[in-house]
C-alpha cells in the first residue's frame, strides 16, 4: 500500500497552541476525515504526522508537508509571509509573528481546506 505522511509542525506550549494553528488542526482533521475513503479504494493510506515546534522555532510554526515536501512547493504557490499573531504573542509573552499560506492568490493565516485537498490530490496523483 503506498502512503501519504502529512507533516504539520506547530508551536505548542504546555500544550495549548495558537488561534491560527488551532484553526489549521481542525481543517487537517477534516480533510483526513473526507478523503481517507476516496485514497483508501486508490490503495494509498493518509497518515498525519504532528511535529511539536519550541519557541526557537515558532518561525516554522503551522507548516504543513505532504510525503516531505512543502504544501506551497507541492502546490506552485509563492511562500505566505510572516504577519503578527496576537494569539501566539499572548503566549510566548511577547510580539511574535507567525506563517501564512497563499493559495489561489489570497493570504490566509489557517490552512484553507480546499489547499490541502487539492495538495493530497496532487500527491496521490504522483504515486499512481
Amino acid at each position: 500500500m503506498k502512503k501519504i505522511i502529512i507533516e504539520w509542525l506547530h508551536y505548542d506550549r504546555e500544550g495549548q497552541t495558537c488561534c491560527r494553528c488551532s484553526d489549521s488542526s481542525e481543517s487537517i482533521k477534516s480533510v483526513i476525515e473526507k478523503i481517507k475513503p476516496l485514497l483508501k479504494t486508490k490503495n494509498i493510506e493518509l497518515e498525519l504526522k504532528e511535529t511539536i515546534l519550541g519557541e526557537k522555532n515558532i518561525d516554522l510554526s503551522n507548516t504543513v508537508r505532504i510525503n516531505g515536501k512543502d504544501i506551497m512547493n507541492l502546490l506552485n504557490e509563492k511562500y505566505g509571509t510572516m504577519t503578527e499573531c496576537p494569539s501566539c504573542t499572548e503566549l510566548i509573552g511577547k510580539a511574535t509573528s507567525c506563517k501564512t499560506f497563499v493559495y489561489s492568490g489570497d493570504i490566509h493565516d489557517t490552512l484553507p481546506e480546499k489547499m490541502l485537498l487539492d495538495a493530497i490530490l496532487k500527491e496521490a496523483s504522483l504515486l499512481q
